[in-house]
């Protein structure tokens, strides 16, 4: 089907050929870009004279018979309409083939042979009108063009239409004949341009939404060759089964092989200058050009204007990647490497940035020269911020093979380690024996024990980070024994029985290394005297600039859990949640991991279970189980806790048969699992091995000088057991104990300690000590603690026999574990309560709070609070300095505002207010 942009052309033929009837004859030019159509122009003619039963002799030039004598014309006559004629042409044609006839040089046929020739057309146009075609004649051997332009000289006057076809770029490779076809005064000149927008839209339109129109210009230029292959490749694409958008052109394998057909039908220095395009990329220029490929500057630019004009080129660059890739691909693999070795060294001495001559080094797998290895570093450096980890790795692997020994391996190895520890710190471990062995020789700055004694308590070599800290600060001088003290200071909250003490320092300066400190002094004083003002300070002043670079990951962590462990989760959630955002998921994967167990902790305390198992899971698959080391147990207590939380308890099993290091159980993450699984074994009535889980926590803590609630609070769970073992007193004296520990008194430790407290007290003392309990679980947001505090109460009143109370509360609980997915208490409530199939159509008090909640005033809010949690008229006044009498008047107010006539009803309103602050 002939494009809609070149029925003029087509038309233009047409009339040449029709003036063939009337005895005239013609000659034709169609000349355009590789890939414009002029095939298909000259098949569309060839259609149009089959139809009218016009004689049609074809040939077609080709790059590989470009030196085999006659090619072109045995073509021509060979043709199948000409079997009359065959053994004329045959004598002929055997006749100039033999005998050293066409000249020393081949190029010249013997005069027989033309004049012979020019009579069969002679014959052949007195019988009827002839066309002849010769598509890509810059192709065709030397002696058939002698013998096309002795035709073109010979033939003006007969109904014979001659039509050549050439491509641009070797428009001149047969100057004789083309000065010949000008001198012609009837030949006329056609030159195909590529398709416009319009041309495109309307080639495109059958099978692509006319807006994919302006992403296929982008893409081909309007080289309709391209475009066909582009179809193909969305054809490949919308196949059954495969998605497709028809506003964005599928572009693979067709195209790719398109773009490469085209170079190889270019002359030899335009596909060598489009190779030199593809090895240097963006940085890519005339001047870079000609020196990469030996070539003059100006017929470089001269060959890149053309292929811009072809399409295939835009703004001297591939129009598309998958342009790029392929013509890389085309290239034979040694001439690729060398290219892009050469390259290396032309963009060195130009010093674009590293990691443009690192990507030609790694390409080329070369880095000889003495220069490179210091590239390769710092373009690892810059990947890493860029978080383009698996480049970084490639780079350093190649450096390592060309550094020297002694202290540039040292540092091109814990560089390595260090990228390498991004991906997976299972594969990174190998590196780390010889890093121990290089700085006791004094072969690896001291500045980077903190990266060697993190990786080596990660894998559980406590002994060996005991040495390497010990070394760097006896032998590394004062500066040394600064960073030392700074990285024992990060390390004690995580390995606190192998770091007990800090080594002694001068105190850094405002820097970053001072930074760190104070980020990791806030969280040791967290850990052991409990969270004060000044901890949550500096915790949020590190978060609130916190940028994502491998220096400052340590502090991030530190006052990511500083304010974890000062029950403040709801000041952790959302810095938590910002910095995992801007992590590559696909590359820096352990940092994107320890984070992730650490959203998950923080959910979980949050009591945002479903966010807590989501993040848990997530982190637990992203990094194989040797990956993880000694950390394990943070991501895997989470899980653990949540599972057994919402009473999946044989999954919570599956996870505890997961082998761990036994050297977990010296750190940080041991208190977590420990404390995990006895609560795992208390849920399914195992109460010795919990009371034993619990316990060992409770010592460790304690020896460690860790012994604060908010970490672990492993009180209660002892007292849980002494609790189902129904010895309520010893449950009461160990929550008491609990309470009066440095950080006792944080909310969410506060408000569970007390929901224990008032499950070993009298019945009596119940509600009072829930209501506080509440109130301090409202302060944290931890909804799903809540949910069981306010459970509680219910089945407080219940006991105490106020039913009303009892079943307002129920209903408040179940709705609390509706929206926090605490499958197994929403059961167990509606068993205890079971609720209307219908409810009656007039009372929505929810509906009803809802609508009116925002017009209480302040002081109406807070006594509907306080009376929702269950306190009496008597207990509210005394909170808020008020009369009864004002408290009664607040609620009467209140009443009318909710449409509701009873206490009852506000724990529905209490519940909406939380959401709202939350």
């Amino acid at each position: 089907m002939t494009l809609q942009e070149r029925y003029g052309e087509l038309s233009s033929l047409e009339s040449l050929l029709a003036g063939c009837y009337s005895g005239t004859g013609g000659v034709a030019v169609v000349s355009g870009p590789v890939g414009s159509g002029k095939t298909e122009l000259l098949d569309d003619l060839a259609d149009k004279a089959a139809s009218a039963g016009v004689l049609h002799l074809r040939a077609t030039g080709r790059k590989a018979d470009a030196l085999v004598p006659l090619g072109v014309l045995t073509e021509l006559f060979h043709s199948t309409e000409l079997r009359q004629a065959a053994r004329r042409v045959a004598e002929l044609l055997d006749d100039a083939g033999s005998g050293g006839t066409l000249g020393e040089s081949g190029t010249t046929p013997p005069p027989r042979l033309m004049h012979g020739l020019t009579e069969l057309l002679q014959d052949l146009a007195a019988q009827g009108p002839l066309l002849i075609t010769v598509d890509d004649c810059h192709y065709a051997d030397a002696a058939s063009v002698h013998c096309l332009t002795h035709f073109v000289q010979s033939l003006r006057s007969t109904r014979i239409l001659l039509i050549f076809a050439e491509s641009d770029h070797a428009a001149d490779r047969h100057p004789r004949f083309r000065t010949e076809l000008l001198r012609q005064s009837r030949c006329r000149w056609l030159h195909l341009w590529p398709l416009s927008a319009d041309g495109v839209a309307a080639m495109v339109q059958p099978e692509l939404d006319s807006r994919a129109a302006p992403a296929v210009v982008d893409a081909t230029g309007g080289n309709p060759l391209l475009v066909r292959a582009l179809l193909a490749d969305h054809r490949q694409a919308a196949r059954p089964g495969a998605t497709r958008d028809d506003q964005e052109p599928a572009i693979g394998r067709a195209y790719g092989q398109a773009i490469v057909s085209c170079l190889h039908r270019v002359r030899p220095a335009m596909l060598a200058i489009a190779r030199g395009i593809a090895v240097l990329g963006d940085a890519a220029s005339p001047r870079r050009l000609s020196a990469l490929l030996d070539l003059d500057v100006d017929a470089v630019t001269d060959d890149i204007r053309e292929m811009e004009l072809a399409g295939l080129l835009g703004d001297g660059r591939f129009r598309h990647p998958a342009a790029e890739a392929a013509v890389l691909r085309d290239i034979p693999c040694a001439e690729r490497m060398a290219g892009h070795r050469e390259a290396a060294r032309l963009l060195h001495l130009d010093g674009p940035p590293a990691t443009v001559v690192a990507r030609h080094l790694v390409a080329a797998g070369h880095a000889n020269e003495t220069w490179a290895v210091s590239v390769l570093r710092e373009a690892a450096e810059l990947a890493e911020v860029a978080q383009d980890v698996d480049f970084a790795v490639a780079c350093l692997e190649l450096a390592a093979q060309a550094c020297g020994a002694g202290a540039q391996e040292s540092a091109v190895t814990l560089q390595l380690a260090r990228a390498e520890w991004q991906r997976n710190p299972a594969s990174a471990a190998r590196h780390f024996d010889g890093l121990v062995d290089a700085l006791r020789a004094g072969d690896l700055d001291r500045g980077h024990v903190g990266t060697v004694a993190r990786a080596l308590l990660w894998h559980g070599e406590h002994h060996a980070a005991q040495e390497v800290l010990t070394v760097a600060a006896e032998e590394g001088g004062a500066d040394a024994a600064v960073r030392v003290h700074v990285v024992r200071e990060q390390l004690r909250a995580t390995y606190p029985e192998v770091l007990p003490t800090a080594l002694q320092g001068r105190t850094p300066p405002r820097s970053r290394l001072g930074q760190q400190l104070r980020a990791a002094s806030a969280l040791t004083a967290v850990l052991t005297r409990g969270a004060g003002e000044e901890s949550i300070a500096v915790a949020t002043e590190v978060l609130r600039d916190a940028a994502l670079e491998r220096a400052d990951l340590e502090s991030i962590e530190a006052a990511l859990l500083t304010l974890l462990y000062a029950d403040r989760p709801d000041l952790a959630a959302p810095h938590c949640a910002r910095i995992i955002e801007g992590i590559s998921a696909g590359q820096a994967v352990t940092r994107r991991t320890g984070l992730l167990a650490l959203q998950a902790e923080v959910a979980l305390r949050g009591g945002d279970m479903a966010g807590a198992e989501r993040a848990a899971r997530e982190a637990l698959q992203l990094l194989p189980p040797r990956g993880w080391g000694v950390a394990v147990g943070s991501p895997r207590s989470t899980l653990v806790r949540v599972l057994t939380a919402t009473g999946r308890h044989a999954e919570a099993a599956d996870q505890l048969a997961q082998p761990v290091p036994e050297a977990m159980f010296r750190t940080r993450h041991g208190l977590l699992y420990l404390n995990a699984r006895g609560h795992h074994q208390l849920a399914e009535n195992r109460l010795q091995p919990a009371l034993a889980d619990f316990q060992a926590c409770g010592q460790r803590m304690r020896d460690w000088g860790m012994d604060v609630p908010s970490l672990v609070p492993w009180r209660s769970g002892v007292a849980a057991v002494h609790l189902r073992a129904g010895d309520p007193e010893r449950a009461r004296k160990l929550i008491e104990e609990q309470l009066a520990r440095p950080g006792g008194t944080h909310p969410r430790t506060y408000g569970s300690s007390l929901r224990l407290l008032a499950a070993a007290s009298d019945a009596r003392h119940r509600p009072g000590l829930l209501r506080k309990a509440m109130e301090g679980l409202q302060a944290c947001g931890d909804r799903f603690e809540l949910a069981h505090t306010v459970a509680d109460m219910s089945h407080a009143y219940q006991v105490l026999g106020e039913l009303g109370r009892s079943r307002a509360m129920a209903h408040h609980a179940l709705q609390l574990a509706d929206e926090c997915r605490a499958a197994a208490l929403h059961e167990s409530l509606l068993r205890q309560h079971p609720q209307p199939r219908e409810k009656p159509a007039p009372a929505e008090p929810e509906a009803t709070a809802a609508g009116n909640a925002a017009v209480l005033s302040e002081a109406e809010r807070r006594v509907a609070e306080l009376v929702s949690l269950g306190h009496t008229n008597r207990e509210v006044a005394k909170a808020l300095f008020i009369t009864v009498s004002t408290v009664e008047q607040h609620l009467t107010r209140v009443y009318r505002k909710l449409s509701i006539s009873r206490r009852a009803d506000l724990p529905v309103f209490q519940q909406l207010h939380v959401a709202e602050a939350s």
